[in-house]
């Protein structure tokens, strides 16, 4: 059961993945606070937490204007979701 739902959360985070990709790069940052949140409540739910906060920061720069926006972490979250993908 535990593996069926690592491949659907995979296959989910590859979509958002790929529109996150696509949402920075075009400076979309309506995009990025939409992944962002779907991120968040996937990982939450599967018990990536370190994915989850980095997601809900990054929703709360780019949906809720707290703080300054940050290339770098939206960068790290790339990161880290392509190295989810490839455990």
């Amino acid at each position: 059961m535990m593996e069926e739902l690592k491949a659907i959360f995979k296959e989910e985070i590859s979509e958002e993945l790929s529109n996150l990709k696509k949402g920075f790069t075009q400076h979309d940052y309506e995009v990025v606070a939409k992944v962002a949140h779907k991120v968040k409540s996937a990982s939450g739910m599967m018990g990536y937490m370190d994915l989850m906060k980095k997601a809900e920061q990054i929703e709360n720069i780019y949906r809720h204007g707290e703080g300054e926006r940050d290339d770098a972490l939206i960068q790290d979250l790339i990161a880290d979701l392509e190295m989810t993908l490839n455990d």
